[in-house]
């Protein structure tokens, strides 16, 4: 059994949450975060046959993406498109036998919002809906200190958790306990996906970029391929 990370820059850093997690399962993660990304990233590593491993029956998908969401949501895009990304995803760990283990964090300014995006809700529903149950970080941590909101120190700007080890064991510990547990996402009716599914096209490949995060195909524009079934 695997682990593997699809989230934002909050799960990038070397001594962040995944390091703790790592440490404290006694084994490594396979990180395939990008920062300042959404679900749509996500979709696209996962389905990428370049990498050189890919989730499988039994692993573990680790998602971590909502606070880089409800900013693109802030934004204007629409919750119910990313929403829509992330059902893909819970989709295709389902079809691959992949255990789904949502960890939710939140940008400061909604931590000190008076109750936070609908997004957030509305994306509780969906795992509810999936039966997996998320780590909230906010929830979490007001419940177990009983405080109306995470402090301003505990942030280091408006986007990333300050990286201290009371605050990273914390969350590496939520998201541990979720794993012993962690399911399958059930086989319901979608949401927001409308029973349509999402692939990969592959072939317009001339090239590659790669940098410390990631490697990506590259095509010099314009490209054309011949579609194989139907889609859109």
């Amino acid at each position: 059994m695997a682990f593997y990370v699809f989230g934002g820059s909050n799960s990038i850093f070397s001594d962040g949450w995944v390091s703790s997690f790592s440490q404290q399962m006694g084994q490594p993660v396979l990180n395939r975060a990008v920062g300042a990304t959404t679900t749509l990233t996500g979709l696209f590593r996962f389905l990428m046959t370049a990498d050189e491993t890919q989730p499988r029956a039994g692993d573990c998908v680790l998602w971590e993406y909502a606070l880089n969401e409800v900013i693109h949501v802030a934004r204007g895009y629409r919750r119910e498109m990313v929403l829509k990304n992330v059902e893909h995803l819970l989709a295709l760990c389902r079809a691959r036998g992949c255990r789904f283990v949502p960890l939710i964090m939140t940008p400061l300014w909604q931590e000190r919002a008076r109750a936070r995006d609908p997004y957030y809700q509305m994306l509780l529903d969906l795992f509810a809906h999936y039966g997996v149950v998320p780590f909230d970080v906010s929830s979490a941590w007001r419940q177990q200190h009983w405080l109306g909101r995470l402090s301003d120190s505990l942030y280091i700007d408006s986007a990333h958790y300050a990286r201290i080890p009371e605050l990273m064991g914390f969350i590496a510990n939520g998201v541990a306990e979720l794993t012993a547990t962690a399911r399958v996402p059930a086989d319901v009716a979608p949401l927001y996906a409308a029973g349509l599914g999402v692939s990969l096209i592959e072939g317009l490949e001339q090239g590659s970029y790669q940098n410390s995060l990631m490697k990506v195909p590259t095509a010099q524009l314009p490209v054309s391929s011949t579609l194989q079934g139907h889609g859109r």
